[in-house]
């Protein structure tokens, strides 16, 4: 329930302050709600940075597929956007991983070994704020904005147009009037796309907004359903209580349950990696249906 009202709180903030802003505000939640439950003296603080960090969920699951559908190149949207939900299992079996490694630690306490787990999760978020200033903000955030000289900047940089190293013979000249015109087109694109949501819509909606008003397409509306009915299933209960069955399967060590839980992550993972390959190819239904 709190990564659900992150996420209709993060598409807000998406929307007024840009993607980019966004993500580094989910860092920054991941931030403080690993260091509560890191540091917790008691079970009250540890629910408290439970809470802060299902809020960093909610939004990171609207602002990270958002920015990488805004910025990825048409031919590799599916790849990108496949590599958020990769990075999120990839991330899971990590913490599967260190949390084994970390059991098998000597000399240990029992008391610091679980903190011990938990503090290692603040090192990822770290590194994408580190690496967030290298990265421009999302061009259609910029048009939205009524920003297109921004936009177009981006644009050149994303598709790799540096115009200061060019050759300034005729063909370089050529080739740089070629791609002004293209990404000129593409601003163009995005602000009758935008116009034309602005005209269905009567002004900007929120989700929420929007779903009660009725005034989603049929796609959004399926794209909402398809995603209801995949969390409805329960495959995240399996991964939250995947120590527990484990544990009526026979394994009664923490070591066992621990390298099961290794095993699970990884039955997770590879059908992703393998889907990844082919998303751009073969095409997202006959992959889902193919997975359903």
């Amino acid at each position: 329930f709190v990564a659900a009202l992150g996420a209709l709180l993060g598409g807000r903030v998406a929307n007024d302050h840009g993607r980019k802003y966004t993500v580094k505000v989910c860092c920054w939640i991941f931030v403080v709600g690993t260091i509560l439950m890191a540091a917790a003296p008691g079970y009250w603080v540890f629910l408290l940075g439970r809470i802060v960090t299902g809020m960093g969920v909610g939004v990171s699951f609207v602002a990270a597929p958002v920015y990488l559908s805004e910025v990825a190149p048409t031919d590799m949207r599916g790849k990108l956007n496949t590599v958020f939900d990769v990075a999120i299992n990839g991330g899971i079996l990590l913490g599967y991983v260190l949390g084994f490694l970390v059991q098998l630690t000597p000399n240990l306490e029992p008391h610091h070994k679980w903190r011990l787990m938990l503090i290692l999760g603040i090192i990822l978020p770290i590194c994408v704020l580190w690496n967030l200033v290298h990265l421009p903000e999302s061009p259609r955030w910029l048009v939205m904005k009524k920003q297109p000289a921004a936009a177009a900047q981006v644009l050149r940089q994303l598709s790799g147009a540096d115009l200061d190293h060019r050759p300034h013979d005729s063909q370089g000249q050529a080739c740089d009037d070629d791609n002004n015109r293209k990404i000129l087109r593409m601003v163009s694109t995005m602000e009758e796309q935008l116009d034309e949501e602005d005209e269905h819509t009567s002004g900007p909606l929120s989700p929420l907004q929007a779903l009660v008003q009725c005034k989603l397409s049929h796609g959004m509306r399926l794209a909402m359903a398809l995603g209801f009915w995949q969390q409805i299933t329960g495959t995240e209960a399996v991964l939250y209580y995947s120590a527990d069955f484990l544990q009526h399967a026979g394994l009664e060590s923490p070591t066992q349950r621990l390298l099961g839980n290794c095993f699970v992550g990884l039955c997770k993972l590879v059908p992703e990696l393998i889907a990844m390959q082919y998303v751009d190819t073969l095409g997202r239904r006959p992959l889902m249906l193919t997975s359903a």
